[in-house]
């Protein structure tokens, strides 16, 4: 692991700005200025000190080894969520922005926060440059993570022991393993796609992309389904928000997603510019998320991807998302399942076999039009 030091930057900026600030503060208090603070400047302050605190934190843990690795992830990035302490400053900051008349701006990380006082210009430039060393902070807890990973995780190698994976089917309750789910009566691929967590908008965007290509996976006699690290209950409750009409499956264990090495990253959910993107949806009232579910099982900062496999488990295509908003395309997935000859009778019983799965409602029966058997948000 590189030392914290490896990855800083030369604080005199930071100093500088940090010296300014001070300054101000003590004219105001020995009656030098009457300049008031005003509420977006409170609110930048307010989020400078809050990182400076979590910062220090993360790297004494990390500097001193106080806990291993493991621990370390759990205890800031699982239990006290990184994500939930901060955004609500970021939020508070933005949302004093857009209440504010500016004439002046600065660009931080490519989200523009206006200012039109000297002391909110002086604190964002303070703000950006903790913010700096804050993103190169994680991303050194990031390069550590892959080591926490191989320690559980191991190559599925070319063919999958599929009887060893276990999911449950959140609509009927019960669990089921890949062996099941890859039988020739539901199809000769299966196309399991790994959503973030219940409420990933990208996620339901590729979901929705999936059903209104689904005639074509189809003619492939490829199988849909849906998995995300999470509880039954809310798989349940995702599909039923969504409509979507692809089985879900809740892999509880974690098992699916540790046999495939699929990865996590809390620079990209907590990275500065990501802060301000959506703290910026939530100050303008939208939602940053679709159909949210909140569950105790979710890996907030676990990455998505795709799997292909055949009915004897062989893997055929992995797609491992590098990023929050990377997924293939229909026409890529399509591309890389292999075209096979099917016997017209053959297509026959695998259509009627298919009803069994999900409730007797499966994806590829979704219309062609528009998927209007789908209400997805």
């Amino acid at each position: 692991m590189k030392a914290i030091e490896d990855y800083g930057t030369s604080s005199t900026q930071l100093d500088d700005d940090e010296d300014a600030l001070r300054n101000r503060e003590n004219d105001m208090t020995q009656g030098l200025t009457i300049e008031r603070q005003t509420n977006l400047e409170l609110a930048i302050l307010s989020t400078i000190n809050e990182i400076r605190v979590l910062k220090s934190v993360l790297e004494n843990d990390l500097q001193n080894k106080i806990i291993d690795l493991s621990t370390f992830y759990q205890k800031h990035f699982k239990h006290n969520q990184v994500d939930n302490i901060l955004m609500p400053f970021y939020v508070n900051m933005h949302s004093a922005a857009l209440s504010e008349a500016s004439e002046n701006s600065i660009s931080i990380d490519q989200v523009t926060i206006k200012g039109k006082t000297a002391g909110e210009i002086d604190a964002l430039k303070t703000l950006q440059s903790l913010e700096e060393q804050w993103n190169k902070l994680l991303l050194q807890v990031d390069e550590s993570l892959p080591e926490l990973a191989e320690e559980e995780e191991k190559d599925p190698g070319e063919y999958l022991d599929a009887e060893k994976i276990s999911l449950i089917d959140c609509e009927r309750n019960q669990n089921v393993t890949l062996d099941d789910l890859l039988s020739p009566k539901y199809g000769r691929f299966t196309l399991f796609v790994l959503i973030r967590f219940f409420g990933c908008s990208v996620c339901l965007d590729h979901v929705r992309e999936l059903v209104t290509r689904a005639d074509e996976f189809e003619a492939k006699l490829v199988n849909i389904v849906i998995v995300c690290k999470g509880r039954r209950e809310g798989g349940a409750k995702w599909k039923q928000l969504t409509g979507v009409t692809f089985p879900v499956l809740a892999d509880e264990t974690g098992a699916f997603v540790r046999c495939f090495h699929f990865g996590v990253s809390v620079w990209k959910m907590n990275n500065s510019k990501e802060f301000h993107a959506r703290a910026m949806v939530r100050a303008s009232g939208d939602d940053e998320f679709k159909a949210f579910v909140d569950d105790e099982l979710h890996e907030f900062y676990q990455l998505g991807g795709n799997v292909v496999l055949d009915t004897k488990g062989k893997v055929i295509y992995v797609f491992k998302s590098a990023g929050l908003d990377e997924r293939p395309t229909a026409d890529e997935l399509l591309r890389n399942i292999p075209k096979v000859e099917i016997d017209p009778f053959v297509r026959q019983r695998v259509e009627e076999d298919k009803i069994e799965l999900n409730g007797g409602v499966m994806p590829q029966t979704a219309e062609k039009s528009g998927c209007s058997s789908c209400t997805i948000l």
